[in-house]
């Protein structure tokens, strides 16, 4: 008997909330904080680059990667195989990252389900990744679509939440998360992106060419063959 097919038949079979949990495990997260000495996201349009570039370079085969953007610094999480090539792709920016052993999200909401958050954030990414969400028309559209489909596939499930606000429950879910989320964020008011950014940048546009002008060679050249 053929075990192997054997074993391949036993997987296919596996829930696929079983196979989530345990693709979940396999994902390697680093931090991005810094780009040749100086703090990741004080140049954004750097960071961004750096980015859409790993995806591009290195990641663009990985269907669970995904990234965010933490104030002083940027996650990028990708399937074990993909360490090796993403590292020497970071060193050769000049990026300085560390390396927790693997991903266990700081959430608690976001832990305990994380097997099905993973697709929803490699998601989120490539949404980003795609420049749709490129203008505000657009991603007020993008975010539209999000938090409705998110709230419709929950409606069977919170019929009791229904009942008590009425036929206008989403709406008022809605202004309360962007109440609660206003208020959160005022009270962790970040000083990174500030008014004078576009000066900073100017200012740091050495450093941010001595860091990308290979990658940026390398994403041409990509582009320019796929042309081919």
């Amino acid at each position: 008997m053929d075990t192997d097919k054997v074993d391949d038949t036993n997987d296919l079979k596996r829930p696929t909330l079983d196979k989530m949990r345990l693709e979940s495990l396999e994902l390697k997260e680093l931090n991005l904080t810094a780009l040749n000495g100086k703090p990741i996201n004080g140049n954004i349009n750097a960071a961004w680059e750096i980015i859409e570039g790993a995806y591009c370079l290195v990641l663009e085969e990985d269907p669970k990667w995904h990234f965010f953007y933490e104030d002083s610094y940027n996650i990028i999480r990708c399937s074990y195989e993909f360490v090796d090539r993403l590292k020497a792709y970071l060193d050769e920016c000049g990026v300085t990252y560390s390396e927790p052993v693997f991903w266990i999200d700081s959430a608690v909401a976001v832990r305990e389900h994380q097997h099905i958050f993973c697709p929803m954030f490699h998601t989120f990414s490539m949404l980003a990744i795609s420049g749709y969400s490129s203008n505000y028309f657009e991603l007020y559209s993008l975010f539209d679509r999000v938090a409705h489909c998110f709230l419709n596939h929950q409606v069977f499930r919170m019929l009791p939440v229904i009942n008590r606000l009425g036929s206008n429950w989403e709406a008022q879910l809605a202004s309360s998360y962007a109440v609660s989320r206003a208020f959160y964020t005022a009270n962790v008011a970040t000083n990174v992106l500030h008014e004078n950014i576009n000066k900073e940048e100017e200012r740091s546009k050495w450093w941010v060419e001595k860091c990308l002008g290979k990658i940026r060679k390398r994403m041409r050249a990509k582009k320019n063959t796929s042309l081919v």
